[in-house]
């Protein structure tokens, strides 16, 4: 499923358009932020080297060997998390030798950014003078991080983020729940929503905040609020879901349909209980407290603040009449 979203990038159409050309750089830099992604387009590129009709088809079993992981003629680094001086060494020793069945082989490095200087410098006379059946396609999430000399030795490629609807079609495909608030919330990472969409605690804190208006409505639901907030690792990604849930809201109160969620929904019709202007105020008070949080501020009382002041609001409102 994620090979038909990475095939509608504009990296990718470039690429096999070259290598129908037969002018495949030997090395290429791809720059992205988002793990997952990049790592399966590297997959994509390899496809193209060694696809035995060329498309690539990936289909054929060249291309289902690349995709899995298991062709002798592709090879991926690092075998752990961080790419090691040993990493490249093998690679290197391997290059070396000819391709065992077609007539090139591809080495794939991922996290290349986690290379140190001594490990980007001995792959740099392989970037150089690259055997000429030898193809290394390598993705960096800094590129600040990769040595100069290495980068003019490759062709360097952006990968860009993917829309919001992008990733909410390919979620919803896939059958993950939460397709929509993940896709909001992750920043046009794939891997992300991935990860958003198929945590169960993700989930739960989701709806959690998306009853939040209803929850709140006394004292003591601060202290459950404040027990929930603090059981959710993230805080950052915690008001992130807030501000989705008061612009919802803040959506509702002003007759639109453009929702995050179901306008139906118990969470979102308990914005009645506040006036547009209130709502307005978490949206910013949710914002200033992700700009504390930068600044290394404490996270509880950030919290407690946006939750005092929205069973202060909640009081003040009766009805859509002004109480006092």
């Amino acid at each position: 499923m994620v090979y038909k979203l990475l095939k509608d990038t504009k990296i990718y159409k470039s690429f096999t358009m070259l290598a129908r050309k037969g002018n495949l750089p030997h090395a290429a830099l791809l720059y992205s932020k988002d793990a997952y992604a990049a790592k399966n387009m590297l997959k994509l590129f390899a496809c193209a080297v060694l696809c035995r009709f060329g498309k690539p088809c990936l289909e054929c079993n060249d291309c289902r060997r690349v995709l899995g992981g298991t062709h002798p003629d592709c090879k991926t680094y690092p075998v752990k998390d961080k790419v090691l001086v040993g990493d490249i060494d093998k690679l290197i020793e391997d290059a070396s030798f000819m391709p065992c069945e077609g007539s090139s082989k591809v080495y794939l490095i991922n996290a290349g950014d986690t290379m140190n200087t001594d490990s980007q410098n001995k792959l740099l006379k392989t970037l150089e003078e690259p055997p000429e059946a030898v193809y290394i396609f390598i993705c960096a999430a800094n590129p600040e991080n990769m040595l100069p000399t290495v980068k003019s030795r490759c062709a360097e490629m952006d990968l860009q983020p993917f829309t919001q609807q992008q990733i909410t079609d390919f979620l919803s495909q896939s059958g993950s729940e939460g397709a929509r608030a993940a896709a909001m919330s992750c920043g046009g990472l794939l891997g992300r929503a991935i990860e958003i969409s198929s945590s169960g605690g993700y989930l739960s804190f989701y709806n959690f905040i998306y009853s939040l208006f209803k929850t709140l409505e006394t004292k003591d639901d601060i202290l459950i609020c404040m027990e929930k907030i603090n059981s959710f690792e993230d805080k950052n990604a915690a008001l992130d879901i807030m501000q989705l849930y008061f612009r919802d809201c803040l959506m509702y109160k002003c007759g639109q349909n453009s929702l995050i969620f179901d306008k139906n929904s118990d969470g979102i019709k308990s914005a009645e209980f506040f006036r547009q202007k209130d709502i307005i105020r978490f949206i910013e008070s949710a914002a200033r407290a992700k700009r504390k949080l930068t600044l290394n501020c404490n996270a509880a009382p950030l919290f407690e603040n946006i939750f005092i002041d929205i069973l202060s609001a909640r009081e003040n409102y009766n009805g859509g009449a002004i109480v006092g």
